[in-house]
């Protein structure tokens, strides 16, 4: 996703906001919105990449990179 959210009820919204400069890497902040429309652009926003997503095989095949499994096994 373009954007770490989570969404609450249909109608609350929390975001990550960038990393503020001179703050730990680790350190982020969230904002809240609540807004019914606002939530349902963020829901359409997910389902339109979740469904071009691929899975991690074609991921895969089409990057040639093979990620090792746990332990080293594929």
């Amino acid at each position: 996703m373009p954007v770490k959210m989570f969404v609450f009820d249909r109608r609350r919204v929390m975001l990550a906001l960038p990393v503020v400069p001179g703050q730990p890497s680790g350190d982020f902040s969230m904002v809240l919105l609540e807004d019914p429309g606002f939530a349902l652009a963020c829901i359409m926003l997910f389902e339109g990449v979740w469904s071009r997503a691929m899975s991690l095989e074609e991921w895969e095949r089409h990057s040639g990179f093979v990620l090792q499994a746990e332990n080293g096994k594929e």
